[in-house]
């Protein structure tokens, strides 16, 4: 298994969607903090009255921050995943489908820690949680300002991060069970049907938000800091539910179709 990983991840590096990967995850990191930072004024609520909401506004843009671009950070994860996955089926490369799938988490792992190294020391410039942990409860509120005590800080972030990984099996997997014509349509079909039935979801009802989370992954990944800032952290375990069931029940699929419909990959 360690030999065939080794040399999946030797194929790795000579694929496009490799190479590009680590840049567009760390620019759009960057770049997309601002956006972020006005999520909770823009979805939430845009004019935050009193003790309790200008606290619940100050944590939840931290907590953005700190997943800034982990939606297209874990689209990409998707996207080089599928690259694999693809680029096996269509050279004939044998190689095992839990090989390629562990490949492809060990890729989404490194998107994931470098994702987060690029925007940790920004949101931690940006963040300055002032407000004891006394005037916080006394305001109704239940989190804690030092954010590295905070569980929901860890919930959203580590949730967040595995979701990484759990996409670009999801996209390997994806990428060994279609033809390698049709996985880039398949991907961005299903990409954004799930975004615009999110959209609707949320529109309909904001509570539904977790029942989006488990239709469209990029927005889970918004909503969960999102939720957890807000007292809803249920969108976050949506979330996780929603990584671990794609990544299982494709990868399953993935190892058990036939070699014959996957030339050159191994059964």
């Amino acid at each position: 298994m360690a030999t065939t990983v080794r040399a999946q991840l030797r194929t790795l590096t000579r694929l496009r969607a490799a190479l590009w990967a680590p840049g567009a995850v760390a620019v759009l990191a960057l770049l997309l903090m601002p956006v972020y930072e006005n999520g909770y004024e823009f979805v939430v609520n845009y004019d935050p009255q009193g003790d309790a909401e200008q606290f619940e506004r100050l944590y939840t843009t931290a907590l953005l921050r700190y997943t800034s671009g982990f939606v297209c950070g874990q689209l990409i994860a998707l996207a080089v995943g599928a690259a694999l996955g693809r680029h096996c089926v269509r050279t004939a490369a044998p190689a095992r489908p839990l090989s390629i799938m562990a490949t492809a988490g060990l890729a989404g792992t490194a998107l994931g820690l470098l994702n987060l190294a690029v925007v940790a020391p920004a949101a931690a410039l940006r963040t300055e949680l002032a407000m004891s942990i006394v005037d916080v409860r006394a305001a109704g509120l239940d989190f804690d300002p030092d954010l590295l005590r905070d569980p929901g800080f860890w919930q959203v972030l580590l949730v967040g991060l595995l979701s990484f990984p759990l996409w670009a099996v999801a996209g390997a997997a994806a990428g060994l069970l279609l033809d390698p014509a049709r996985v880039v349509p398949a991907l961005l079909a299903w990409v954004l049907a799930g975004g615009v039935t999110a959209v609707l979801v949320v529109l309909w009802d904001e509570r539904l938000a977790a029942v989006a989370a488990l239709v469209s992954p990029p927005f889970g990944s918004v909503a969960s800091p999102l939720g957890t800032g807000t007292n809803a952290d249920a969108v976050t375990v949506a979330l996780l539910v929603a990584g671990v069931a794609y990544a299982a029940v494709l990868g399953t699929a993935a190892v058990r179709v036939s070699p014959g419909r996957r030339r050159g990959v191994a059964g």
